[in-house]
């Protein structure tokens, strides 16, 4: 099992280095057994660590939405604002409750963590009942003073 988990990781990282963070991320949705769409509105290619956070911040998401959330659906909506400020939006149609049974470390701290070392911030949304919706928000990749991969 580690040694397979290893393997997927690896090929995952490969798509997200061949063909962007949509195509990753696509390919990791496929895995899950319900449907969700992912709409890539980005205008150009992102520094290779934010790629690479967001990635596993939409990871540990899509993880949720697959033990927790009971959805039928969901969706993630890659985005920027006129300011550069980059935007991903991952909702599901689930019962809801995201973050109310607190474990010593969450997956949601995890994200939180990968977004503050981008100056980024995670917002959620999840009221009891549903459904959920979690935005991940990074800075304009020009002000952080990136190089592009």
């Amino acid at each position: 099992y580690p040694l397979r988990r290893q393997r997927q990781m690896c090929i995952r990282d490969r798509v997200l280095t061949d063909h962007g963070l949509a195509a990753a991320i696509q390919e990791l949705a496929d895995t899950l057994t319900i449907p969700i769409t992912v709409d890539d509105k980005l205008s150009h290619e992102l520094p290779s660590e934010i790629e690479t956070n967001l990635y596993f911040c939409i990871a540990e998401l899509l993880t949720n939405i697959g033990k927790h959330s009971h959805a039928s659906q969901a969706s993630i909506v890659l985005s920027e604002r006129s300011d550069g400020t980059v935007t991903v939006t991952v909702r599901d149609n689930g019962k809801g409750g995201a973050g109310t049974n607190r474990h010593k470390t969450s997956g949601l701290d995890g994200i939180r963590d990968r977004l503050a070392a981008l100056d980024g911030e995670l917002i959620l949304d999840s009221p009891l009942g549903g459904p959920t919706q979690a935005r991940l928000i990074v800075p304009n990749p020009k002000d952080l003073n990136y190089d592009n991969n």
